[in-house]
């Protein structure tokens, strides 16, 4: 057996023990995830739709597949309650889990980066959760949510009769200024017309009239 020959059959052996012990190879176990990927539009994803992902991808995968439970660091609520990794599935007999999402908290790109052994009891692989989270219709990927309609047809009839009362008011003020303006004029006029040639007549006659009224009391 020549070198090559030796060769060919160490490759086609480390396929077949991958296949074995690995699951579906490279790409096709990255074709999974995408595929699991593509029912979960929305962007980005809550921490309920990433466990329910990566249920999906391990319930897809096979029966060996499980999702990664952890109770310290960058975690996500599954619908169950309990802690799970927002990115990573595990093999359930080996313990050996794979990376499946880039990126999880913003884009969550589908790959597949095998992480190593699992470190229990730290992080252990359980079984995937049952059901998918559902994926409500009415969210549209990328899109903001949407701003509530108010009534403002109250707040705008309560503004259009503040105007009206200040329209009022500023006739009013108008009115006053004028009567105002009135009564200070016929002041003047009665001034110009009564008082004013009564106080020169007392100017130039009321001298010699006090005088003689008193020089004929006292006289008599």
């Amino acid at each position: 057996m020549n070198f090559r020959s030796s060769l060919k059959r160490g490759v086609w052996l480390g396929v077949f023990l991958r296949c074995l012990f690995m699951g579906p190879p490279l790409w096709a176990s990255e074709d999974v995830v995408k595929q699991v990927r593509a029912r979960y539009p929305v962007t980005p994803l809550s921490a309920v739709e990433k466990v329910a992902l990566l249920s999906e991808v391990a319930q897809t995968l096979g029966p060996e597949w499980g999702i990664l439970r952890k109770q310290t660091g960058h975690v996500c609520l599954g619908s169950d309650g309990q802690s799970y990794s927002c990115d990573h599935i595990c093999r359930l007999d080996q313990s050996v889990h794979v990376d499946v999402l880039g990126d999880e908290e913003t884009t969550a790109t589908p790959l597949w980066r095998s992480s190593g052994p699992i470190d229990p009891p730290r992080i252990f692989c359980a079984a995937a959760l049952g059901s998918a989270a559902p994926i409500p219709d009415s969210r549209i990927p990328n899109a903001p949510a949407p701003i509530p309609t108010l009534d403002l047809s109250p707040v705008h009839q309560k503004l259009d009769a503040l105007a009206l009362d200040l329209a009022r008011v500023e006739r009013q003020l108008d009115e006053h200024a004028k009567r105002e303006e009135e009564h200070w004029r016929n002041v003047k006029g009665q001034w110009e017309r009564i008082w004013k040639p009564l106080l020169g007549f007392v100017g130039k006659y009321g001298g010699p009239l006090i005088g003689g009224v008193i020089a004929g009391i006292y006289g008599s």
